[in-house]
């Protein structure tokens, strides 16, 4: 529901977004799109694959891609090795969630 909430705000102020149910799956997609991707939204805990290994995979195909890690329970030390990122505490604004998207995009240029 989250990640259909997310796609849908993004759609709606004019972004191109695909989706994907875990992180398997993100890393099927982003092989098949890995030169259009601007920036990964992924939920820290996700079954198959979490957040923090899917953007280490991730990484390793596109490095210094920025992410927006989101979670209802925050570890800090489970993020800390993911410097440029940032973290929307669920749960979350269509406000907050664009903050976070426009924060990375900036610095990412």
């Amino acid at each position: 529901m989250i990640r259909q909430f997310v796609a849908a705000a993004l759609r709606h102020k004019g972004f191109s977004v695909l989706t994907a149910a875990n992180g398997e799956e993100a890393i099927a997609v982003s092989n098949l799109h890995s030169g259009d991707l601007l920036m990964v939204i992924t939920d820290v805990k996700m079954p198959i694959m979490d957040g923090p290994a899917l953007i280490r995979l991730l990484s390793a195909d596109i490095p210094g891609i920025p992410v927006l890690f989101m979670s209802a329970h925050y570890n800090a030390a489970e993020l800390e090795q993911f410097r440029g990122s940032e973290f929307l505490s669920k749960p979350f604004s269509v406000d907050k969630l664009l903050a976070g998207v426009h924060s990375l995009l900036r610095m990412s240029v």
